[in-house]
């Protein structure tokens, strides 16, 4: 969501600022040009980066525009495994005085089991 809403703002600055300065739009639109400069980027990627690399980025480029795969269910579940560590001075005094409860190491979280071993 937010790379959409980052494309839509620089496109907006730059139709914007042109406008500020009275300019013609139709003078951006330079077909010959994007294909120049384009054309060059992407080669220029392709040239300095190995295939693995060049893939990597494709898939990155991909992933911006889906969907977030953590969601409120997936941070629920994880919460258990974080490490449960005093962060105020007040808080560690009632931690002594009542410790916490041990939690159970062994408990099955699929869900994190199975975007781990996706790779996600």
């Amino acid at each position: 969501m937010f790379a959409i809403i980052g494309i839509i703002v620089v496109i907006g600055a730059i139709v914007g600022g042109y406008l500020m300065e009275h300019g013609n739009l139709m003078v951006l639109v330079q077909p010959a040009e994007l294909l120049i400069v384009g054309g060059a980027a992407l080669g220029t990627v392709l040239i300095a980066n190995p295939l693995s690399t060049v893939v990597q980025i494709a898939k990155g480029l991909i992933a911006v525009f889906l969907p977030s795969p953590f969601s409120k269910g997936f941070y629920l579940a994880a919460k258990p495994l974080k490490p449960n560590r005093p962060v105020k001075r007040r808080q560690n005094l009632r931690h002594r005085r009542n410790p916490p409860r041990p939690r159970s190491a062994s408990r099955p979280l699929p869900r994190l089991h199975a975007s781990a071993e996706s790779g996600i």
